[in-house]
C-alpha cells in the first residue's frame, strides 16, 4: 500500500445496549478516529491498534481484517493544492482498557453514534460527511452481527 494508504481504529464499547464510539482531534483541531500511515512490516491490522493506544489511550479486541474501506480528505478543501484523498482500512477495535494518552490534545471523547457523525463532519466537504455517514453505519450493523455471532469477522487480542 503507498502514502495514499491509511489504517483505522474504529474503537467502540458497549453500554448495556447502547454503543459508543470514541473519537479523537487532530492537531489541526478536527475530529477523527486513531489512524496514521501503515507501516509495511507491521501490516494495517498492528497500525491501527498501535494508533488507537498512542492517539487514545486504549487497547483491546481487534478484528483480524478490516470491515470497510472509506475516503478522507487530508489538508483543507479551500486550498485545493493541499488537499489529498486517502483510502482508509477501518478495524473495528472493542475497547476493553483505558490509559492516558501521551498526546493530550488528541481529547478523546466517547459518544452516541449520532454524536460521532456530527462531530466527525465538522468543517468536512459534503462528500466526506457521507463517507462518515457511511462509515458509522457500517460499523454499526457489523457490530450488531458480530453480537449475533454470526459474523465473518474474528477479534483477537494484538500487545
Amino acid at each position: 500500500m503507498g502514502a495514499d494508504h491509511q489504517a483505522a481504529a474504529i474503537c467502540y464499547r458497549r453500554r448495556g445496549r447502547l454503543i459508543e464510539f470514541l473519537v479523537v482531534r487532530t492537531s489541526s483541531g478536527k475530529w477523527t478516529f486513531p489512524k496514521g500511515q501503515i507501516d509495511p512490516e507491521m501490516g494495517s491490522r498492528k497500525c491501527a491498534q498501535l494508533e488507537a493506544l498512542e492517539e487514545a489511550g486504549v487497547y483491546g479486541l481487534i478484528d483480524e481484517r478490516p470491515f470497510l474501506v472509506y475516503l478522507y480528505p487530508k489538508g483543507v478543501f479551500w486550498k485545493p493544492r493541499s488537499l489529498q484523498e486517502l483510502k482508509v482500512a477501518a478495524y473495528l477495535l472493542e475497547v476493553t482498557h483505558e490509559a492516558d494518552t501521551a498526546e493530550k490534545f488528541r481529547q478523546p471523547t466517547w459518544c452516541s453514534p449520532q454524536n460521532a457523525k456530527k462531530l466527525l463532519s465538522q468543517q468536512r466537504e459534503q462528500k466526506y460527511k457521507a463517507e462518515i455517514d457511511r462509515l458509522i453505519d457500517s460499523a454499526l450493523q457489523a457490530i450488531k452481527v458480530a453480537g449475533n455471532g454470526n459474523s465473518p469477522l474474528r477479534k483477537t487480542r494484538l500487545q
